[in-house]
């Protein structure tokens, strides 16, 4: 826990420093993907961290607190990121985030030192998960039909390999649990839900609106909080 905890901060601060210092497309795009990769990673392990080492009277306060960060960052981080953006400039978003590397050290400092015994990582159960839902999400943008046979092969590829892999990356008793496909289906709605909303209301206040670019996020955030502010808005 604690090995992969220190990776996936400093991927995530260090791919913030490249993409703030970055003067062309492609190598902003590599740097996001290594910050998301990163990020990512923090929110699974934080998971996992509090199944292990908190004990169960105190776990679901600290669910709790956990989402709740997570709830309130959704709110404030376009609100912030607008007004960063709008008055210091969008590489600016990447020095918060690069804050990171500073932390990591008191972070990681915290978490117990385990002894596990080694095992294989299915290196081919990630790697055809990985085409498999970025060729799917590439056909859905771009209706590219070379897209969509690689997202079909990398998940048949997928299935076949951890039902054969000794160590598999995805257990495959997971993929029978009825409760669990339900939850993690009602999370992908959700998500699905949050981001589009986050995405379009922007576009659309700035296009056809004329809105700066910090308000429309100032006015989905006070909507959140505020349930009437549509209507004085709109007064």
């Amino acid at each position: 826990m604690k090995r992969l905890f220190a990776i996936s901060l400093v991927l995530t601060g260090g791919a913030s420093v490249g993409a703030m210092l970055s003067n062309h497309f492609w190598v902003l795009l590599a740097a996001r993907v290594v910050q998301v990769a990163g990020a990512g990673a923090v929110i699974s392990l934080s998971i996992v961290l509090l199944t292990r080492y908190v004990p169960l009277r105190r776990r679901g306060k600290s669910m709790s607190f956990i989402f709740s960060s997570v709830s309130l960052g959704f709110g404030l981080d376009p609100v912030i990121g607008s007004l960063v953006v709008q008055y210091l400039g969008w590489k600016y978003l990447f020095a918060i985030t690069s804050l990171l590397l500073c932390i990591a050290p008191l972070l990681v400092r915290f978490i117990p030192q385990e002894s596990l015994p080694k095992r294989s990582f299915d290196i081919l159960g990630a790697l055809s998960l990985s085409s498999g839902t970025a060729g799917l999400l590439v056909f859905l943008t771009y209706y590219d039909p070379t897209a969509l046979m690689i997202g079909i092969l990398g998940l048949l590829v997928f299935v076949m390999r951890i039902r054969k892999a000794e160590h598999p990356f995805v257990m495959p008793l997971l993929l029978t649990n009825k409760t669990y496909l339900v939850l993690a289906f009602i999370g992908v709605l959700s998500y699905l839900c949050n981001f589009s909303t986050l995405f379009l209301l922007p576009q659309m206040l700035l296009k056809h609106f004329g809105l700066s670019a910090s308000q429309p996020d100032l006015l989905f955030f006070r909507a959140v909080f505020y349930p009437y502010c549509y209507q004085e808005w709109s007064d």
